[in-house]
């Protein structure tokens, strides 16, 4: 499935309101907020009448675990909905099999952690606001919160090679927690600093970390992955399926070949260098460090309007206030 997909669910003086644009989405928290009311809704759809659902594609709710994986198999194109005391939820190799299917999901819970083994991104963590009858989607976290910009004269970043090359040459005193699962960790050993981490795949481990940045131990500047930013360097700009997909990605996000948006701007990244003979490595290639050379004026990037490389993608990333620690 590609595309933003529109929900709307209401019955008797009750209405929900909903979009979501991933495969993995979780609706957090505290009892009493409605989570729940939203799965009985679902539930209840079939059966009773004044329940109306308003979709893009079908919405259910699975409980029971029994021969789920047929069941999955009979939901593909579906939103399935996921109450926090679904049985569904403690399949030993149900994180494992979600992927294998075209099915979105919908995980309501009030635990700050689901599993280590389920990739999501912090963008698709959401909360739900109130307004009289109508309840809606927010983001379950505050993003505008988390960078004071005062901790940038050391960069903490998760990845281990061409991500932390490139940040080290912003700054060299710039650290590797080798993983996002150090990220938290490391963090607590060299705060104050800037931690610079993908979002698409950090859902599971943001709690904890934001709660750091909202004391100011941290700053914290979430990219959609690394090659995502790379792919919004001004080398770029002439190519249109690139330009295309950075203005709308989940147009052209196809869920059921990339379970992670940072799998998807992986493959187009190194499809993209491998046509224009970019090395796309471990190593950061000299076109994203260097200026273009004037003898190679015959490849088909070449800007000699790019006076530094590495201050460009900063600038288009809108985080170019990292050069001037």
């Amino acid at each position: 499935m590609v595309g933003k997909k529109h929900f709307k669910i209401y019955g008797n003086e009750i209405e929900y309101e909903f979009v979501l644009d991933r495969k993995i989405n979780i609706l957090k928290g505290d009892s009493g907020n409605g989570k729940t009311t939203l799965a009985d809704l679902v539930r209840n759809a079939e059966s009773v009448p004044n329940i109306i659902v308003e979709s893009d594609i079908p919405v259910a709710v699975i409980d029971s675990s029994v021969s789920y994986q047929s069941v999955l198999k009979e939901r593909e194109g579906y939103l399935i909905i996921l109450d926090e005391d679904s049985l569904l939820l403690e399949v030993p190799d149900f994180y494992n099999v979600v992927f294998e299917y075209d099915i979105w999901f919908l995980i309501i819970t009030r635990e700050d952690s689901i599993n280590p083994r389920l990739r999501y991104s912090t963008k698709s963590i959401y909360k739900i606001k109130v307004e009289g009858m109508k309840h809606y989607f927010e983001p379950y976290y505050n993003d505008t919160l988390i960078n004071s910009y005062k901790h940038k004269s050391k960069i903490l970043t998760e990845d281990k090679k061409s991500g932390y090359q490139f940040f080290k040459l912003v700054n060299e005193n710039t650290l590797t927690a080798e993983g996002n699962s150090n990220i938290y960790r490391c963090s607590q050993i060299n705060k104050p600093c800037t931690v610079i981490f993908d979002s698409s795949a950090f859902g599971e481990f943001y709690d904890s970390l934001y709660v750091l940045a909202l004391e100011q131990e941290v700053d914290l500047i979430p990219i959609e992955c690394f090659e995502y930013m790379l792919l919004k360097s001004s080398l770029f700009y002439q190519i249109e399926e690139v330009q295309a997909v950075l203005q709308e990605p989940s147009e052209y996000i196809e869920t059921s070949q990339f379970d992670t948006w940072e799998n998807y701007f992986e493959n187009l990244f190194n499809r993209t260098c491998q046509k224009y003979h970019i090395q796309c490595g471990k190593a950061l290639d000299k076109c994203f460090r260097m200026k273009c050379c004037p003898k190679y004026k015959i490849c088909e990037l070449y800007n000699e309007n790019i006076e530094n490389k590495v201050e460009d993608i900063l600038k288009n990333n809108e985080i170019e206030y990292l050069s001037s620690h």
